[in-house]
Parts: C-alpha cells; sequence; structure tokens
C-alpha cells in the first residue's frame, strides 16, 4: 500500500503541473502537457517539448520539486525497510 500512496502523490504533483501548464497555454492537448511533466518531474528532460520562454524558468521548478519528492520517497521507503526488518529481528528473538 505504500508503494501506491507514494505513486499516487507522484502523480497527483505531474497532474497538477501539466494542468498549470496547459492553463496558461503552452500545450494544446492536457495528455501532451502531463507527458511534459512527467519527463520533466523525472528529470528525464528529453527535449523533443519545451516551455515557451516566457514560462521556462517554471520546468526548473518542477524538475526542483521533482528531485525533493523522490528524495523524500526514497527516504521513507529506507524508513519503512528499517521499521519492517526491526519488528521482523524483534519477533524472530521471543519465538
Amino acid at each position: 500500500m505504500a508503494v501506491l500512496y507514494t505513486i499516487l502523490i507522484h502523480v497527483i504533483e505531474i497532474v497538477l503541473w501539466a494542468w498549470a501548464y496547459w492553463r496558461l497555454g503552452e500545450f494544446n492537448d492536457i495528455s501532451l502537457a502531463i507527458y511534459f511533466s512527467t519527463v520533466t518531474a523525472t528529470t528525464l528532460g528529453y527535449g523533443d517539448l519545451t516551455l515557451s520562454a516566457e514560462h521556462q524558468l517554471l520546468s526548473g521548478f518542477e524538475a526542483i520539486g521533482g528531485l525533493i519528492l523522490f528524495g523524500v520517497s526514497t527516504a521513507f521507503f529506507i524508513k519503512l525497510i528499517g521499521i519492517f526488518f526491526t519488528e521482523r529481528g524483534a519477533h524472530n528473538r521471543f519465538n
């Protein structure tokens, strides 16, 4: 469940940025905005789609937010795995 919730958080972030790009008129099609947002949030940066000069700084902010969100997600999973193994080890010591 933790993985699904984490993916959901990433999807929400991507869709919100895509909606903003679409509302600003950067993309006529929301699916292109979602694609661009996904590539930007994951910092892949293919470069096949770009924002206009007026709004291109926004993609940098999205990339920074994506890096932070992936970092937090990684820290969360490391902590979760640590808790799992700690509880499992404590359980094995008493049985």
